[in-house]
């Protein structure tokens, strides 16, 4: 049996007081590039002597610690930690590590030296950075609105200094890799664990029922939900009642006010941002410069492409010639080529197929309208910011979250109401004063669902986590 580690002996703190020895090739038994590697190498940078791997054999007192480790952690995590220059356990750490570069009190902080982080906890501009391990079921590289909002949350936690890593239930197949970042693919119950040990927060990007696992040993996080928790008929079965159950241990984030209230526990409701990098405005003309609609998803059923080419259709018998340009795959595209056949408009409608980002983002910048006519309750409906973003006057159908999505910025109509969608866009057409109306409600709509912004707030809420703090009761309930 390994005994426990306790911190150096007497021989190791006087061989540590005369000269500090970080060690190049530091082993990583995680594989991933720990943070104690990452510390070690600032160390060295901030002018620390640097000992090559071979050289650690005569120091004997290091020696005597690592077998007393055992192996349990990282000799990096252990090493890193003697040759901080203020080893003073900073009241968080566990037995096993001497400190995690936290000290007590501004003379432990001068005595740092230069441009030494650590480990990662500095305040900064935005308050400490935490180590998160962000849980998503499904991830790159497949594509839907889950795993775009993960990945621009990704992007903003590691702009503002956090550090991530990754797992998920999706396998990688033939893409390639996402580098940024680790991403630990279907990982083992051990290495669950290891990443729990490792991380301060662990973040649900919708529950999973597959890793418990690192929510339950750290038991500091929050897991958001971004789709319904039943079946869709709206029953509820065994894995959604477990998910429930799970949920209600945890502080809950809703992606929409419709979600909220689907939820029998409090949820605090921060709406999916829209990659600003890709879409938006910039060279996109005036009304008059677009032209036509557009359609963007999946071609099943559920997302109601068909509603959209049947009023297009009924514009054209109004003596209204508005072109329909459909992006995206799916089953029903046969049956929606048809239906444009049998309605007399092939000539008005275009298919193009799945389209890359900047393709999307480029057809809405020359579009007039963006068509979301969903005939299921969308949970949220990234799309639909997407379209704002690029200048699009948005016809959306009413259920679910779609009112959020489009906020003052758009039309809303009833859910597979063929004539009503080809009402809205009649007076899309004819009123001048209206346009300018949902104009003028995008800039503020935008601002609310920026990246960085919904970043932010999702921040807030692990940072209360990882203090133990609960979520104030105010901003846990749907307003």
């Amino acid at each position: 049996m390994v005994p426990p580690f306790r911190g150096p002996g007497p021989a190791a703190r006087a061989a540590l007081h005369r000269v500090p020895v970080v060690p190049r090739g530091l082993p990583d038994q995680h594989g991933l590039g720990s943070g104690a590697t990452r510390r070690a190498s600032a160390l060295r940078d901030a002018g620390f002597p640097v000992a090559d791997h071979a050289e650690w054999a005569d120091h004997r007192p290091w020696q005597r610690e690592r077998h007393r480790l055992g192996g349990a952690r990282s000799c990096a995590d252990t090493l890193s930690a003697f040759a901080q220059p203020a080893p003073r356990r900073c009241g968080r750490c566990p037995p096993f590590r001497l400190t995690c570069g936290v000290t007590k009190g501004a003379a432990a902080e001068r005595a740092r030296p230069a441009g030494h982080r650590g480990g990662g906890r500095t305040p900064g501009q935005h308050g400490p950075t935490m180590r998160i391990l962000f849980v998503c079921h499904a991830f790159h590289p497949s594509v839907g609105g889950i795993e775009s909002s993960a990945l621009l949350l990704i992007r903003e936690f590691q702009a503002l200094g956090h550090e991530l890593r990754v797992i998920t239930d999706t396998p990688l197949g033939e893409s390639e890799e996402l580098a940024a970042f680790p991403v630990l693919r279907r990982p083992s119950l051990t290495e669950q664990w290891r990443q729990a040990t490792w991380a301060e927060v662990v973040y649900q990007h919708n529950p999973s029922l597959n890793y418990l696992l690192p929510l339950l040993l750290k038991r500091r996080g929050a897991i958001s939900v971004h789709t319904w928790v039943s079946r869709t008929d709206g029953r509820r079965g065994l894995r959604d009642r477990l998910k429930l159950g799970w949920l209600a241990r945890w502080p809950v984030i809703a992606n929409s006010r419709a979600m909220a209230r689907a939820l029998p526990m409090p949820a605090t409701v921060i709406e999916n941002a829209w990659d600003d990098q890709v879409f938006h405005a910039e060279g996109a003309g005036g009304f008059e410069a677009r032209s036509g609609a557009v359609f963007v998803g999946r071609l099943v059923s559920d997302k109601g492409a068909i509603i959209a080419v049947q009023a297009i259709a009924s514009l054209h018998d109004a003596g209204h010639a508005i072109p329909l340009t459909i992006m995206g795959e799916g089953p029903e595209r046969a049956a929606l080529t048809a239906e444009a056949q049998r309605l007399g408009i092939a000539g008005l409608v275009r298919f193009v197929g799945r389209q890359a980002p900047e393709g999307v983002a480029g057809l809405l910048r020359a579009a007039r309208y963006l068509l979301v006519p969903s005939l299921w309750e969308e949970p949220f409906g990234i799309v639909a910011l997407e379209g704002i973003a690029c200048g699009c006057l948005i016809v959306a159908t009413d259920g679910g979250g779609l009112a959020d999505a489009v906020g003052g910025a758009g039309l809303l109509v009833p859910r597979g109401d063929v004539d009503a969608m080809a009402a809205a866009i009649t007076r899309l057409e004819a009123d001048a004063t209206l346009r300018s109306r949902l104009e003028a409600a995008r800039t503020a709509h935008l601002a609310a669902h920026r990246p960085r912004v919904v970043a932010e707030r999702h921040l807030a809420i692990l940072a209360a986590g990882r203090l133990g703090r609960s979520v104030p009761r105010a901003a846990s309930q749907v307003q």
